[in-house]
């Protein structure tokens, strides 16, 4: 597997969104991280759960094509990516102050940390990217998890807000 040097500029600023790399098109994710900004608190959490993932199918598809045009500095930390940036960074109070905003971060931290595992052992090479990332792996148990808290965190979300306007 390939991979970029550290250092080696990559990306641009998206207007008023957030960075998306070269190679990333730009179709849903300017528009799910600009949409992160709106008031309603449940879009903005299920904005950010399309972002990372097309985050995490381009993981996937660079994993298993060998090539990952990725380097550690990219994909280990857990506030590069755009639901990174706007968990960490850009998160409305709100969300911030909501109980189950730590436990995203968490799972989020986790996630990023095993996408790491994975990226280290795929450039080492001699292991299938099915071993690495499909059914069953620990990479798609941590994807899993996060999602799963993530749609949840959208459906209390959703919940507190129909119990306020009825």
């Amino acid at each position: 597997m390939r991979s970029r040097p550290a250092g080696e500029a990559r990306g641009r600023r998206a207007p008023a969104s957030g960075y998306i790399p070269e190679d990333e098109p730009d179709d849903g994710i300017a528009k799910g991280i600009a949409s992160m900004s709106k008031p309603n608190p449940a879009q903005q959490v299920m904005d950010a759960i399309g972002a990372h993932g097309l985050w995490k199918g381009r993981f996937v598809a660079a994993i298993r094509s060998g090539n990952a045009g990725l380097t550690m500095d990219e994909v280990r930390p857990d506030d590069v990516c755009a639901f990174g940036r706007w968990l960490k960074h850009e998160i409305d109070p709100v969300l911030r102050g909501d109980p189950e905003y730590a436990r995203i971060v968490e799972l989020h931290a986790h996630f990023h940390a095993l996408a790491g595992e994975v990226l280290e052992t795929a450039l080492r090479g001699g292991v299938d990217s099915e071993t690495l990332v499909g059914a069953g792996s620990a990479y798609a148990k941590a994807t899993h998890a996060l999602t799963t808290g993530m749609m949840a965190w959208e459906t209390k979300l959703l919940e507190r807000e129909g119990s306020r306007r009825g």
